[in-house]
């Protein structure tokens, strides 16, 4: 089911893929759910990571990450995320 909802997001986001002829929709998701992000492990491009510094959070596309792929290496891209490897992760402050 996780699939399916990914790729409605992805018609929304690019329908000229999907043969539709309309504009584009911004999707914002959230997610704490690590198998839905398990969706998105070959687009890293398509993942942001919030990280709450104090009162302020800061953004990171997985993408930017300059060593993203041996990070990633074969492990599912939700159980990294889940470990704290690649932030996002709340915290006790």
């Amino acid at each position: 089911m996780l699939r399916h909802v990914r790729d409605a997001l992805y018609r929304l986001a690019y329908p000229e893929s999907f043969g539709e002829e309309r504009q584009p929709v911004q999707v914002i998701a959230t997610t704490h759910y690590p198998y839905f992000l398990d969706q998105f492990r070959e687009h890293p491009e398509e993942v942001v990571i919030a990280n709450r510094v104090g009162d302020n959070v800061r953004f990171e596309r997985l993408s930017d990450r300059p060593s993203i792929q041996e990070i990633l290496g074969d492990a599912p891209l939700g159980e990294i995320w889940y470990t704290g490897i690649l932030g996002g992760v709340p915290s006790e402050s």
